[in-house]
């Protein structure tokens, strides 16, 4: 507020609102800026995609012996299935059994009996194609999944896994035996389902015939035992 000469005082208003000065390097620090926050972004999807595998991995793996676990080994013959009923390939899937496991966690320890699972994951993952799959069911029970397998060709695989465990359990002094039931399908079954049960009577089979050994069979076009 002022007052005029005459005595009388007068409303003075001022504006509020500043012009905005442009700044020379303005457009370079915004882009700076944008820029940077672009890499955040794209570093914490980074980091979301990288912990979202993490998990799924640890889903689908034994957390013992690191290789497939029950779910994720059913999802992938599920997959094979479908490519040998498209591509008219066969199929093979190993069911292995440690004979005297319970032996070893009672004698040695259950330290004992893990290693011993471990080591012979391992050996199998080792021994087996990319495209051959290993998996622990639970327990001391495996099972291998060799997809275009024929007949003759899993008993030289298998024999060679066998032969090979047998030589591991001598080295480390466990007194272990694998009875072991392998089903080539060449045309497979429509449920995973059945072909484990086949691969699983079948190592069954080998137990109760004196185990540490192997029983083959061969799945008909008629979905028959031969």
């Amino acid at each position: 507020m002022r007052r005029a000469p005459s005595g009388q005082l007068l409303s003075i208003w001022l504006p509020l609102a500043v012009p905005a000065i442009a700044m020379p390097g303005a457009p370079y620090w915004n882009a700076f800026i944008r820029l940077n926050v672009l890499l955040l972004f794209t570093y914490l999807l980074t980091l979301l995609k990288q912990a979202f595998e993490a998990e799924k991995q640890l889903a689908r793996t034994d957390h013992l012996t690191r290789v497939a676990n029950r779910r994720f080994f059913y999802e992938l013959t599920e997959m094979e299935l479908d490519r040998a009923h498209r591509y008219n390939h066969p199929l093979t899937v190993a069911y292995i059994d440690i004979d005297n496991f319970k032996t070893v966690n009672d004698r040695l320890g259950h330290d004992a009996g893990d290693q011993l699972l471990f080591t012979m994951a391992e050996a199998i993952k080792k021994s087996i194609r990319s495209v051959d799959r290993v998996a622990r069911l639970g327990g001391d029970d495996f099972a291998i999944l060799l997809p275009e397998t024929g007949h003759e060709q899993s008993q030289v695989v298998v024999s060679k896994i066998k032969d090979m465990l047998a030589r591991i359990a001598q080295e480390r002094r466990w007194d272990v035996t694998f009875s072991i039931g392998v089903i080539t399908c060449l045309k497979p079954p429509c449920a995973v389902e059945d072909l484990t049960k086949m691969a699983d009577k079948l190592m069954y089979a080998a137990k109760n015939d004196g185990k540490n050994s192997v029983r083959y069979e061969l799945f008909d076009e008629q979905q028959a035992m031969v």
